[in-house]
């Protein structure tokens, strides 16, 4: 295809294909190319909403942080109540009352004025509210968000408390208590303490009542031990967290922005205990690579057969001794198909790496072993968390896909 044809399928596409395919680059931990698709996106459609918010995202998760708070904030509308639209609408208001206080008014100048002004500022409010309740959670979290990790790498206290505004907006509009429990947070690192203790407070029996009805609690839990941190209850906090990583399983690490706050809180002097930080350790993750099956007939032994046994327990005791949870390697037969095998029994995140077209790498790594090396290469690929290509193109005889896909691994 040429850069014309590219340009002119690009071109082509509508709103709904230009967010689908941004959405999925950002499922895919592809964060550069989802931005540069809501980029283009955006150039044809420069008011679509959802690949706004995508780029944000996208950006966020790059670390352009400032860039992305200029993507997001114009889609949302400080949901304060003491907003600036409401104080003007409550000025224009007493200046009436101070017209009408000694009684009727005839249609005198300063009386139509007044009353002008009122009616302008009224409407200004009535659209800072309507605007107000289009803005959804999702873009005033990530707005939050990002002025939290803004905060966080600068450390300042009005940024932090910019922050706490914003999240604490979403939660007067929702009452979410995952919303509730960011504001308190951040109330507590802009140096509010007790205003961070009044919102927690506040937010703990919302969340009580929440976990009540819900179907999968493992969310609400975490969010209730950090409430129940910000309040003093430390032994509370570590029950409710050790259930809730016990619920999570593998979403684990949808817990893990409370490790960032209570690292945070650490440095602010506050006791989070131990047993928390244990509880949100980041998992281990492991590269792997080992020998392939020796060929029939191979001169110089590597890796008999015999051995498999042997070798499959070496991994598993290996495994276990660092706590695996997470891996990485490509599916050749021999040590990498055992180490797979080893990571499924330990119920561990598989990521396969793929060099080239699979029924060509069968063919070079794995089916000279036999149908049973081929047989469990072909269930893991079925089985993995992910399969990544180098290149879907076939193998061509060019042992540089194999070393490209190795300084993919490492």
């Amino acid at each position: 295809m040429t850069q014309d044809q590219d340009f002119l399928q690009m071109a082509q596409r509508n709103e709904a294909e230009w967010v689908l395919i941004a959405q999925q680059y950002l499922d895919e931990g592809q964060y550069f190319l989802a931005q540069d698709t809501a980029a283009m996106g955006l150039s044809l459609f420069p008011k679509n909403r959802a690949l706004l918010v995508l780029s944000g995202k996208a950006l966020l998760l790059t670390g352009a942080l400032e860039e992305a708070r200029d993507r997001i904030e114009p889609l949302c509308l400080d949901t304060a109540i003491d907003s600036t639209e409401l104080k003007n609408a409550k000025h224009a208001l007493d200046d009436i009352l101070s017209v009408y206080k000694d009684g009727p008014a005839g249609e005198d100048w300063k009386t139509l004025q007044s009353v002008g002004h009122f009616a302008y500022s009224l409407e200004q409010a009535a659209s800072a509210v309507r605007h107000s309740l289009k803005v959804d959670d999702q873009t005033l979290g990530l707005l939050g968000e990002i002025y939290a990790r803004i905060a966080k790498r600068t450390g300042d206290k009005a940024t932090f408390e910019r922050a706490a505004e914003i999240y604490r907006g979403a939660f007067r509009k929702n009452q979410n208590p995952v919303m509730g429990l960011h504001a308190s947070g951040l109330l507590l690192l802009s140096g509010k303490p007790e205003d961070a203790r009044n919102l927690a407070q506040k937010c703990l029996p919302l969340c009580d009542e929440a976990l009540m009805d819900a179907a999968d609690p493992f969310i609400l839990l975490g969010v209730r031990s950090g409430l129940k941190l910000m309040l003093g209850d430390l032994s509370g906090a570590e029950q409710d967290l050790t259930q809730a990583v016990k619920l999570a399983g593998s979403r684990k690490k949808e817990l893990f922005y409370l490790r960032d706050y209570l690292l945070q809180f650490q440095k602010i002097g506050l006791n989070v205990g131990s047993k928390l930080l244990i509880l949100l350790k980041p998992p281990t993750v492991v590269a792997f690579t080992g020998h392939m099956i020796d060929t029939l007939g191979r001169k110089e032994s590597r890796f008999p057969g015999y051995l498999e046994q042997a070798v499959r327990e070496g991994i598993e005791e290996k495994l276990a001794e660092i706590d695996a949870e997470i891996g990485y390697a490509l599916p050749a037969c021999g040590g990498d198909v055992l180490f797979f095998e080893a990571l499924l029994d330990r119920g561990a995140e598989l990521n396969i790496l793929m060099p080239f077209d699979a029924e060509d790498y069968s063919r070079e790594s794995v089916r000279f072993a036999g149908r049973k090396w081929e047989q469990r290469y072909r269930q893991l690929l079925k089985l993995a968390n992910t399969v990544v290509y180098a290149t879907t193109e076939h193998y061509l005889g060019d042992d540089n896909l194999f070393q490209f896909t190795g300084l993919m691994l490492f």
